[in-house]
C-alpha cells in the first residue's frame, strides 16, 4: 500500500462497525422493552412465552457480546479477561462470605449482593487497567 494513513482509516473503520453494533443492540434492547410485554398472551402460557422471549433476549446478547469481540483488539481482550477472572475470583470468595453473613445480617437475597460485588470488583479492575496504562 502506497497510502500513508491506511492505519488511520483501518481503526476508524472498525470504531464505526463498533458503534454500529452498539446501537443495533441498544435499539434491540429498548424495543425488547417496548415490545416484549405486548407479545405476553394472558393465561397459562404466560410464562412459557416469557421464558421464550427471555431466551432469545440472552441470545441475542450473546451474539452482539461475539460480533463486538471479534472487533477488538488484543489489548481490550486483556482487559477484559483480566475483568472477568476478578469478577470470578471475587464470587467465589464473596459467596461464601456472604452465604455465612445472610443470617446474621437478616439479607433477603444474598445472590444478588454476590452479584452486585462481584460486578464493582471486574469495573473496578477494568478502570484501574484502563487508567494505568
Amino acid at each position: 500500500m502506497d497510502d500513508a494513513n491506511w492505519g488511520e482509516r483501518r481503526l476508524s473503520a472498525r470504531d464505526r462497525r463498533r458503534r454500529a453494533i452498539r446501537a443495533a443492540m441498544v435499539v434491540g434492547a429498548i424495543g425488547f422493552g417496548v415490545f416484549a410485554p405486548r407479545l405476553v398472551p394472558p393465561g397459562p402460557d404466560a410464562a412459557l412465552v416469557k421464558f421464550l422471549l427471555s431466551l432469545g433476549y440472552a441470545v441475542a446478547i450473546l451474539i452482539g457480546g461475539l460480533v463486538l469481540w471479534r472487533q477488538t483488539d488484543e489489548l481490550e481482550r486483556r482487559r477484559a479477561i483480566h475483568a472477568a477472572a476478578a469478577m470470578g475470583f471475587t464470587s467465589l470468595f464473596a459467596t461464601v462470605l456472604v452465604m455465612l453473613a445472610a443470617p446474621v445480617w437478616g439479607l433477603r437475597n444474598p445472590a444478588m449482593l454476590i452479584f452486585g460485588i462481584s460486578l464493582a470488583a471486574g469495573g473496578a479492575t477494568w478502570i484501574v487497567q484502563r487508567f494505568r496504562h
